[in-house]
């Protein structure tokens, strides 16, 4: 108890330092402190770094503070006034110093120490079907599941959206005529959605959510080329003479008649392509790499490095068809992963969290209560969730 008490007094001196307020007594304090360790002096020196102190107070705001306040309130009796004014400095000093903040602003006196105070585990529904159509003359269509329509592009192409997506069809009964700028086409997919579109030579393209794909109403020339940024799974349409080419940041995927998935997020380090079956080259400006099926080639966008390993492809598939399969992922990709789906922001307070390893198979479609668990009894991590939905998960 002791212990806790001069805990507080150092972050209650240092947030005071920061706000301007501190007192003689405050920086005898601080003085003392930083004096008894290296890394008492680097903190003090990280306080000061107003950068640094507001993005971690950034971080504390997305926390409730009431419940908090009402905990410690008892505990620094005399000063009561003076703590409330700088507990949101006095918590991101707790950010900086590598402490989860609610661990000292909300725990119960009498709790053991791993014992955390936490929310109840929040309600995070699962995505749906939609996206966004712009279509050649800039217009765009918001589409769900419900949507019903039929559009004629500039080409002649009819676009039909029903509930098994949308499917392109060329206007095969018209003359030729000299040829006319393409008509192309953009599917974008938000968070927490996704949607099936059948191009015009009748490929079939799922889109993950948080996914881009450009594309030519009717395909025109020697080869047919899109464009993906995100997640897709592709069903190309064997046509030997003009090969399908998929275009994603760096590296071009070129294919036959060849059912693969794609993954080419803008902020994940690598690009992925997953091989069903077929033949896939992928291909940067300097090399190419052929697949067999049950290969995966990861290339890595900052060194240019390919990698060619064998894989389970319906670990890397499985999503298209409803489901989460999770062999042994770090709980970083895992996260980055569900919260394209559910919709969420995430942060972790150590690397130890970062790395841990999980292994689940969940249902897509339901919420996201059963991963919650999931990670609660793995006794590995624990989580906490804010007023708003935002996820944070620290090492035990």
């Amino acid at each position: 108890m002791q212990e806790e008490k001069e805990l507080f007094r150092v972050v209650e001196a240092l947030a005071a330092l920061f706000t301007g307020t501190q007192t003689e007594a405050d920086e005898r304090v601080i003085e003392e402190w930083a004096n008894e360790h290296e890394r008492n002096r680097v903190l003090v020196g990280q306080i000061m770094d107003k950068t640094r102190f507001e993005e971690n107070r950034a971080l504390l705001a997305q926390f409730p503070g009431g419940a908090a306040w009402k905990r410690v309130k008892g505990r620094v009796t005399g000063r009561a006034a003076r703590w409330r004014r700088v507990a949101r400095y006095a918590a991101a000093v707790l950010l900086l110093a590598g402490l989860p903040p609610l661990y000292y602003l909300s725990r119960e006196p009498e709790l053991p120490v791993q014992e955390v105070a936490r929310l109840e585990t929040p309600y995070f529904t699962s995505g749906t079907t939609g996206a966004l159509l712009t279509l050649a003359s800039g217009q765009v269509l918001n589409i769900d599941k419900q949507t019903i329509l039929s559009v004629t592009e500039q080409d002649g192409t009819t676009i039909v959206v029903d509930s098994g997506g949308m499917n392109y069809r060329p206007d095969e009964a018209a003359p030729v005529a000299a040829p006319v700028e393409t008509a192309y086409n953009v599917v974008r997919t938000p968070t927490g959605m996704e949607f099936p579109v059948t191009l015009s030579d009748g490929t079939q393209v799922y889109l993950n959510a948080e996914s881009c794909l450009r594309f030519p109403a009717t395909f025109a020339g020697d080869t047919r080329e899109v464009e993906l940024e995100g997640e897709a799974f592709f069903k190309v349409t064997p046509d030997a003479a003009h090969p399908f080419v998929v275009r994603a940041m760096a590296v071009e995927i070129k294919v036959l008649g060849t059912s693969f998935n794609l993954r080419a997020y803008e902020n994940e380090r690598a690009v992925a392509a997953t091989l069903v079956e077929g033949w896939v080259a992928l291909a940067d400006a300097d090399r190419q790499w052929e697949l067999a099926p049950g290969k995966q080639a990861r290339y890595f966008k900052a060194t240019g490095e390919c990698e060619i390993r064998d894989v389970d492809v319906d670990h890397y598939t499985a999503w298209q068809s409803g489901k989460f399969v999770f062999k042994n992922e770090r709980l970083d990709e895992v996260l980055s992963y569900l919260s394209r789906w559910y919709g969420f922001e995430y942060e972790f307070y150590d690397e130890r969290a970062r790395n841990v390893e999980i292994g689940a198979s969940l249902n897509r479609y339901a919420d996201m209560e059963p991963i919650i668990k999931i990670l609660e009894e793995s006794r590995l991590v624990k989580v906490m969730v804010s007023d708003d939905n935002r996820v944070v998960i620290y090492s035990k």
